[in-house]
């Protein structure tokens, strides 16, 4: 596995260099969000496409909305039918919960004689790191297959290679919005009238969030 150097990476423009981007301060469990959940350490254009990895409700009725940049070259969705198993990749991934608290995740609002299953969390987990590589979404559109990362993928090269491509990406035309996505906006924007709450998200994160 290939980690960049402490400088960061500088891309070459004309003869020149574009200024280095800046490695993740630490892992991604601990990146601050802004109040459109993204990491406030990515710094972007005016016009830069993101995308939403997934929602997670935490307690006192916090949501945590987690998106993260998404590659022009790979935004051939429109709709999302993978939005649990997209979140079951992103709390492995994003913040290394262990299979068994997944599990209890998916198994959240079904009967209660369902039992958690972590082999089913396993299979949702794979089944979201594929969505999200063909959906185009950093980091798991810059590693193959179907988006597995290495185990510290945030320092990774072949992330902040595509971190940096997609800087230089013009504004993403997006299609319009199926029902089910503007039904999402709506909860979205219900959801930005509390962001205030967010600055609590990553504390409540570290107390409610097994790690293995």
């Amino acid at each position: 596995m290939a980690t960049a150097a402490a400088d960061g990476l500088a891309q070459p423009t004309r003869g020149r260099s574009e200024d280095p981007l800046a490695l993740p301060p630490s892992a991604p469990w601990k990146w601050r969000l802004d109040s459109d959940g993204r990491p406030s350490w990515i710094v972007a254009a005016a016009g830069s496409a993101w995308a939403t990895v997934f929602e997670w409700e935490l307690s006192f009725d916090v949501v945590l909305h987690f998106e993260m940049p998404l590659l022009t070259a790979g935004a051939r969705e429109t709709d999302n039918p993978a939005a649990i198993a997209r979140r079951a990749a992103g709390l492995r991934d994003l913040y290394r919960c262990n299979y068994e608290y997944i599990a209890r995740q998916l198994s959240s609002g079904a009967s209660r004689a369902a039992q958690p299953d972590a082999l089913a969390a396993k299979r949702r987990v794979r089944e979201g790191r594929d969505a999200l590589h063909v959906a185009g979404i950093l980091p798991w559109a810059a590693f193959t297959p179907a988006g597995r990362l290495p185990k510290r993928w945030w320092r990774d090269v072949a992330f902040l290679t595509a971190l940096a491509e997609w800087r230089r990406q013009g504004p993403l035309t997006v299609p319009t919005p199926s029902l089910g996505n503007a039904a999402r906006d709506l909860l979205s924007a219900a959801w930005r009238a509390e962001r205030d709450l967010l600055a609590f998200a990553p504390t409540l994160i570290r107390r409610a969030v097994p790690r293995r």
